[in-house]
């Protein structure tokens, strides 16, 4: 017996944004966040990381981190928290601080209990002598 996912009613919009990420999810198979110079759109590079959260890819969320774009990277960082795991979640930290975007990313992190990311990253701020930065 098959296991039946949700499926809204055509027409809607919950039916509309599902088609366009189940089409973004089947154009981007396997390829990675491109950036600015890479020949795709922001709308695409945006549904990219919108099809993260139906395959929870830490790997394709993390890339796109580091996006030129500030909504890409607003979606990344809404999606990391849930995709990515302890490794990759302490890096993701590393990226947004590198683009300023550290502060949403550990409000987040702390919501979905991903602490030892957390630790990971503030222990490495120590190290760098850099958390007088953070605070």
């Amino acid at each position: 017996m098959t296991k039946v996912r949700f499926a809204p009613a055509r027409g809607t919009h919950r039916h509309r944004v599902q088609q366009a990420i189940e089409r973004a999810r089947g154009a981007g198979g396997g390829r990675g966040a491109s950036g600015a110079g890479g020949g795709e759109g922001v709308a695409a590079r945006w549904l990219d990381g919108a099809a993260v959260f139906g395959d929870l890819d830490g790997g394709r969320a993390l890339a796109l981190l580091g996006d030129d774009s500030r909504r890409v990277r607003g979606i990344a960082i809404c999606v990391a928290p849930l995709a990515c795991d302890d490794a990759q979640a302490a890096r993701a930290l590393e990226v947004a601080w590198s683009v300023r975007g550290e502060r949403s990313l550990l409000r987040r992190m702390r919501r979905h209990r991903r602490s030892a990311a957390i630790d990971a990253f503030l222990d490495r701020l120590a190290a760098d002598g850099q958390v007088r930065d953070l605070i």
